[in-house]
Order: C-alpha cells, then sequence, then structure tokens
C-alpha cells in the first residue's frame, strides 16, 4: 500500500496505481477509500471488467445494492467469463434493491 501511495504521490495521473489500490483496498475492507479510487479509474478508464467488479463488490458491501447492481452487469458485459464469478453476489444484490 505504501508503494501505491508513493507512486501517486509522484505521479497522480499513473491510473494503474489507483485500480491496483482500490483492489486491495477491497481486500482490506476499506470499501469507501476503494470507490474513491476506482472512481478515478473507470472516470479515465471505462473499458476494464476487472475495476467494475472490484468496484460493484465494495458497493454491495457498503449496501449500495444498485450500484453494485449496475457495475456487476457492467463488469459482466465486459468480460462474460466472470459471470460465474460473481452471480451469486449479483443476485443477492439484485434481491435487496429498492
Amino acid at each position: 500500500m505504501s508503494d501505491l501511495n508513493s507512486a501517486l504521490s509522484v505521479n497522480p495521473a499513473l491510473l494503474v496505481a489507483y485500480l491496483i489500490r482500490g483492489q486491495v483496498l477491497v481486500s482490506m475492507g476499506n470499501y469507501t477509500d476503494a470507490i474513491k479510487d476506482l472512481d478515478t479509474y473507470i472516470s479515465n478508464v471505462s473499458d476494464k471488467a476487472v475495476a467494475y467488479s472490484a468496484r460493484g463488490l465494495a458497493y454491495y458491501q457498503t449496501g449500495n445494492y444498485n450500484e453494485s447492481v449496475t457495475d456487476l452487469e457492467k463488469a459482466i458485459s465486459l468480460d462474460p467469463n466472470i459471470g460465474k464469478d460473481f452471480n451469486t453476489v449479483l443476485n443477492d444484490a439484485k434481491s435487496k434493491m429498492k
């Protein structure tokens, strides 16, 4: 994490660092900061399923089921092969949508 923070302090335009740091933050349970990093990445690179799936999982964990469904469906549309990895979470999020 410190290497990613250092890289971004030197070069804030290093988009891949936002993606990787966002993924690490999801795995650490820091969903709010993960979403911020993944938002930054996705606003600049909108065709990577891995970014949408990570943000979709973060949204799911924070109870933002509508956003979770949107992101997970986008991830699957970009890479149908990952659908099997996220179908359980996607279906659960759909059942909890308001």
